[in-house]
């Protein structure tokens, strides 16, 4: 995914524009008061194995059993209301690479997450969520996906094309947008603002 150079401060103001479902808040904040409707401790559950992921690959973990761990509690969480947690891996994976570019994760440890998603999706995903999940492996996105991603952080992007960016992944907040965003936001909440 080319573009423009990523810095910090747009990271941390291009979050505070975001629009944010609800659902993508709870799953990346852990705080879920009636929000999804999930049981509060798997979305606890959830925003912790989010957080464990974006933090290794911030640290530079190289290895793929450690990233495979957390990842392989998202796969297959159930069908909808539940949370997509393969879909929240894409949305990781592709601001993983992203941030990785410009030097914000290091590269290895992009490389190692990638490398742990191998075979996840064979776990009884839906097949559009298997198809995202092995496109990822391969560095492949959704265009809606790599689109916002993309103006992640790009000091040239305009405030308007972020938040037009993101509703059209989140299509008003369901599943399985919203669940890619929240993959995408736990990453560029901790790059962004260091760990919370």
């Amino acid at each position: 995914m080319p573009g423009r150079p990523v810095d910090r401060a747009t990271l941390a103001h291009h979050l505070a524009v975001l629009p944010l479902p609800a659902r993508t808040m709870a799953l990346v904040t852990g705080n879920a008061p009636g929000e999804l409707p999930a049981d509060a401790a798997l979305v606890r559950w959830i925003a912790a194995r989010l957080r464990a992921l974006s933090v290794r690959l911030i640290a530079g973990e190289t290895s793929g059993s450690a990233f495979r761990q957390e990842a392989t509690g998202l796969v297959s969480l159930g069908s909808e209301p539940a949370p997509a947690g393969e879909e929240m891996l894409v949305g990781l994976a592709a601001a993983a690479r992203r941030l990785a570019t410009w030097g914000l994760v290091p590269v290895p440890a992009v490389a190692a997450f990638q490398a742990s998603l191998v075979g996840l999706s064979g776990t009884g995903a839906p097949p559009a969520a298997s198809r995202a999940l092995d496109d990822a492996v391969r560095g492949g996105f959704p265009a809606h996906v790599a689109s916002l991603v993309e103006l992640l952080g790009d000091s040239e992007a305009e405030d308007g094309a972020l938040k037009e960016a993101a509703l059209r992944l989140t299509g008003g907040g369901a599943r399985p947008g919203a669940d890619v965003l929240a993959g995408i936001v736990a990453l560029v909440r901790d790059v962004a603002l260091g760990p919370l």
